[in-house]
């Protein structure tokens, strides 16, 4: 939380002001409970309410289910204090066009992601990559920080590994396999051959 912040509301498009209000409401969030909270996190509670009243919580995720499975050693490459500090350090601009898309995209989310739930099933890295860029379409920014960054942080790690011999499972987020700038295409421009296993 911050001091001096002003209220969400003045924090979000004019346009999407009635958006929000309704997002707070169908979140079960009081209309001003988040206006202490810097512009990112407030976006993310918004979104992670959204997503637990729907079917896509994230206590279900692929990850928790991989470390409950795992017997080996479990290393991180970005614990949750800097991820979280990735979303701290962006621009005010930044933090509120996160804001803007999250409460823009809420009707859909939901269709989105059983959409993507079906690419990814389906193998279909070219719809994954086109929509992780449709959703960054307009905000350079936001991308750099939030995908293509922690990639190159991440294949940094990675390659360090494979060099040394390690073979290590890896679990990301599928927007993080898909395009250009996806870890994939990123070992392949170290050297590294990936193969892709269906």
């Amino acid at each position: 939380q911050s001091a001096g912040l002003p209220p969400l509301a003045q924090r979000i498009e004019p346009d999407l002001r009635d958006e929000l209000s309704a997002e707070l409401k169908d979140g079960g969030i009081a209309p001003a409970q988040l206006d202490p909270y810097e512009t990112w996190a407030a976006a993310l509670m918004l979104q992670q309410a959204d997503s637990a009243a729907g079917a896509d919580d994230a206590a279900n995720g692929i990850d928790r289910a991989l470390a409950k499975a795992w017997t080996g050693a479990i290393a991180e490459f970005e614990g949750a204090p800097a991820q979280l500090s990735i979303f701290d350090r962006l621009p005010e601009p930044q933090q509120r066009a996160l804001l803007s898309a999250v409460v823009r995209e809420a009707p859909q989310r939901e269709g989105e992601t059983l959409a993507l739930q079906t690419a990814w099933m389906r193998g279909d890295m070219d719809f994954i990559s086109r929509t992780t860029t449709e959703d960054f379409l307009n905000h350079p920014e936001l991308r750099e920080a939030l995908l293509t960054g922690r990639n190159r942080a991440w294949l940094t790690q990675l390659d360090a590994m494979l060099a040394k011999g390690a073979r290590p499972f890896v679990a990301v987020g599928a927007a993080h396999l898909a395009g250009a700038d996806g870890l994939p295409a990123m070992l392949n421009a170290r050297g590294w051959k990936v193969t892709r296993l269906q």
